[in-house]
C-alpha cells in the first residue's frame, strides 16, 4: 500500500508539471499584450522592410558571385585549385636565393650552437639559472686574462672569500692571470661598502706602436714594453641599490701610487720606440712614479636578458697624476662614455650607440710623459678592424653603432661600425673628414640569462682581422 501511494504522489507532480509547462507560453504572451497570430504579423512585416531596405546591398554582393551574402551551410562542392600552391613562387624563390646563401653558415652555426648547449644543459654543464651568490663560503675560478689583445691565449685563476657577515661583509680576492705570449698580472683587492683596497702588477712585453697623431703610418712600426705596479684606496657612495628599471648615481673616489716603466720591446726583430719617435727617449727605463688621486661619477640604468634592451649608462671621471721625485710628467686625464640602446618585437632586435671621449691636458714636463699613458684606438680600445696600438695620441674620440639580433634561440648577431681619431686636442683638431672608420659582425652564444662569448671579424682600409671574446659581454 505505500508503495502504490508513492507511485501516486510521484504521478500527481508530473501532471501539475506538465500543466504549468503548457500554460507558461500563454502567461508570457499575455504579458506581453498580444496574442502569438499578431506577433508572427508584426515579423513578418518587419522581415519584409528589412529584405526591401536591403534589396540594393544584396545585388551588390551577387556581383561576388552566387553564395557569397550567404554565411550559413552550403551543400555545394568546396573549391579547389587546380594545382599545389608552392610555398613561394618562382621569381620569390630567385630574390629570396642571394639572402639564403649568405645566411647559410649561420643557419648551421645557429643549428650547432643550439644542439651544444642543450647538450651542456643536459648533463648539467651550463647552468639553467644564474649562480647565486655566496654567502660566507669561499669559490674559486677560472677566466680571461684580460691583459689586452696582444697578450695573446691565457686565462685567470681568481679565488674570493667573503669576510664579515651582514652589512659590513667584505669579499677578499686574489687573481692570477698568465699567457702564451709572456703577459701576466697579479690582483688583490679587498671590496666593501664603502671602502676598498687594491694591489696590482701587470707585465706587457709587446706592444705596438705606430707614432703619435691620426696620420702615422701601418707600415713604420715599433715596439715596447711596460710593466706598472699600483696601490688604490677607494671609497664607493650608492644613493641606493643600483641595478632595476630605475637606477641610482654612483660616486666613487681613489687615491694613491703608481709605479711605470716603459722599455724596450720583447718581441723579436721590432725596432724600438724610441728610434721611430726620439722624443721618446726620456721615458725609456726610467721608473715614474705618480701619486693617482680620482673621482667617477655613473649611473647605469640598462636592463634586460639575455642581452641588454633598453636604458642607458653614463660614465665620468677625473684623474690627476703628481709625480713624486720629479721624473714623470703631471698631467690630468678626463674621461666621457655613455651608451644607449633601443629594441623591438618579442625576441629583441636591439640598436646601440656608444660614444667615447678621452682628453688629457699635461701641466709640466710633457717630455717626460710615458708611452703607456697615451690615448689608443686599435682592437678593443676600439675601431676593431685596426690592429691594437695602431693609433697614439693625448686625445681619443670613439662611436659605435651597433645591431645585434637572434637567428636561433641560443645565437644571435652583432653588426657594427665605428668611427673614430686620436688628436693632441680633442675638442679643437677632431674633424669628421678625419675619422677613421671600421666595420664587423661577431656570433654571439648566448642562454637564457646572458651572452657567453663572440667570435667574429672586424674590417678596415688596411686590414681585417679575427676577434674573440669569453664573458664579459651584455
Amino acid at each position: 500500500m505505500l508503495e502504490n501511494a508513492a507511485i501516486h504522489r510521484r504521478a500527481a507532480w508530473a501532471a501539475l508539471l506538465g500543466l504549468a509547462l503548457v500554460a507558461a507560453p500563454s502567461v508570457v504572451i499575455a504579458a506581453t499584450g498580444g496574442p502569438p497570430r499578431a506577433r508572427r504579423t508584426s515579423a513578418r512585416a518587419d522581415s519584409a522592410a528589412w529584405s526591401g531596405a536591403n534589396a540594393g546591398t544584396r545585388a551588390a554582393m551577387g556581383a561576388y558571385g552566387p553564395g557569397a551574402n550567404d554565411l550559413g551551410a552550403d551543400n555545394r562542392p568546396a573549391w579547389r585549385p587546380d594545382r599545389p600552391v608552392p610555398r613561394r613562387e618562382p621569381w620569390e624563390q630567385v630574390l629570396l636565393l642571394p639572402g639564403r646563401i649568405v645566411s647559410l653558415p649561420f643557419v648551421g652555426l645557429g643549428t650547432a650552437t643550439e644542439r651544444a648547449l642543450l647538450w651542456g644543459e643536459d648533463r648539467g654543464y651550463i647552468a639553467l639559472r644564474p649562480p647565486e651568490p655566496a654567502h660566507g663560503h669561499s669559490r674559486i675560478g677560472v677566466g680571461g686574462s684580460e691583459l689586452g689583445d696582444r697578450a695573446g691565449l691565457g686565462g685567470a685563476l681568481q679565488w674570493r672569500e667573503p669576510i664579515g657577515r651582514g652589512r659590513n661583509t667584505m669579499v677578499l680576492g686574489v687573481r692570477q692571470a698568465l699567457t702564451l705570449n709572456g703577459y701576466s698580472g697579479t690582483w688583490l683587492d679587498l671590496q666593501g661598502r664603502p671602502a676598498s683596497f687594491e694591489l696590482g702588477d701587470a707585465w706587457r712585453p709587446r706592444e705596438r706602436f705606430y707614432g703619435l697623431g691620426p696620420s702615422s703610418s701601418r707600415r713604420v712600426v715599433s715596439g715596447y714594453a711596460s710593466h706598472v705596479e699600483w696601490a688604490r684606496a677607494g671609497l664607493h657612495f650608492a644613493a641606493a641599490d643600483s641595478g632595476g628599471p630605475r637606477s641610482w648615481p654612483v660616486l666613487e673616489l681613489e687615491a694613491g701610487p703608481r709605479r711605470l716603466v716603459t722599455g724596450a720591446s720583447r718581441e723579436r726583430g721590432v725596432t724600438a720606440f724610441d728610434a721611430l719617435d726620439p722624443a721618446l727617449a726620456p721615458v725609456r727605463d726610467r721608473r715614474l712614479d705618480h701619486v693617482v688621486t680620482g673621482v667617477r661619477l655613473a649611473i647605469d640604468s640598462r636592463t634586460g636578458q639575455p642581452h641588454w634592451v633598453g636604458g642607458a649608462r653614463l660614465a665620468a671621471s677625473a684623474q690627476r697624476f703628481d709625480p713624486t721625485g720629479g721624473d714623470g710628467a703631471r698631467f690630468m686625464r678626463y674621461q666621457l662614455e655613455g651608451e644607449t640602446g633601443v629594441s623591438f618585437r618579442r625576441d629583441p632586435r636591439t640598436l646601440r650607440l656608444l660614444v667615447r671621449v678621452e682628453d688629457q691636458r699635461v701641466l709640466d714636463h710633457a717630455e717626460r710623459f710615458a708611452l703607456a699613458d697615451y690615448a689608443t684606438l686599435g682592437g678593443s680600445a676600439g675601431l676593431g678592424g685596426f690592429t691594437s696600438g695602431r693609433f697614439h695620441d693625448l686625445d681619443a674620440a670613439q662611436a659605435k653603432l651597433s645591431y645585434i639580433f637572434p637567428i636561433s634561440r641560443r645565437l644571435e648577431v652583432d653588426l657594427h661600425s665605428e668611427w673614430g681619431q686620436v688628436s693632441h686636442d680633442v675638442w679643437r683638431d677632431t674633424r669628421l673628414a678625419g675619422l677613421e672608420h671600421s666595420v664587423g659582425f661577431a656570433v654571439r652564444p648566448r642562454w637564457e640569462h646572458g651572452v657567453i662569448g663572440s667570435a667574429g671579424m672586424d674590417f678596415s682600409r688596411e686590414q681585417w682581422r679575427v676577434t674573440w671574446t669569453l664573458g664579459g659581454l651584455r
